[in-house]
């Protein structure tokens, strides 16, 4: 009996700590800053690349009992852009995010999954991603990008959506520069 009560005790002393809550993943530069080279120097300038705007939202809970599942994280459309126009701006010197028609290079990229779970010091993360590259619209990539990282870090916070913004911002900036900029620039090459 008394271990049936130390068990109910931790249990509503976890789903306390972990509360029941919704976090957005927001694009924050300091995250990536280590990570990114704005300061190349041969830019393509002769390149106008737009970013498609999309509308979408995606909520997942961790796939670990540890949480609860009782925190959610929530990532949008607005995030994967703005971590895709910080890997394309080290590479290119004009890269919009809209639906301008008048450009050379178009990419459509949408987060179709993604999975988190904590790990002792920071979280695993997960991403597939779907993106369409048009160069003078014509479609010279298409590719579904699927890649998974477990980080531990030591962060001076404790503070859940901090530690949340921070490997996701520094996750798909990885997948992003390590997996489509490779691919990206091979196709540019064969469709010149």
């Amino acid at each position: 009996m008394k271990i049936t009560i130390n068990i109910l005790l931790l249990i509503g002393t976890m789903l306390f700590i972990t509360g029941c809550s919704t976090t957005t993943i927001n694009f924050d530069k300091k995250y990536i800053g280590y990570e990114s080279n704005e300061y190349i120097s041969n830019k393509i300038t002769t390149k106008i690349v737009s970013i498609e705007k999309m509308n979408y939202s995606i909520g997942k809970r961790p796939n670990s009992l540890l949480m609860g599942k009782a925190i959610t994280l929530e990532i949008n459309s607005d995030y994967n852009e703005k971590v895709l126009k910080s890997v394309l701006n080290q590479y290119f010197s004009n890269v919009t995010i809209d639906n301008n028609k008048n450009v050379n290079i178009k990419i459509y990229s949408t987060i179709k999954d993604f999975d988190w779970q904590p790990i002792f010091g920071g979280q695993e993360s997960s991403f597939i991603i779907d993106v369409k590259v048009l160069s003078q619209n014509k479609e010279i990539l298409s590719k579904t990008y699927s890649k998974k990282y477990d980080d531990a870090m030591f962060v001076e916070t404790i503070n859940f959506g901090e530690v949340s913004n921070y490997t996701k911002n520094k996750h798909l900036f990885r997948l992003y520069e390590k997996e489509f900029i490779p691919d990206l620039t091979k196709a540019l090459r064969k469709n010149m």
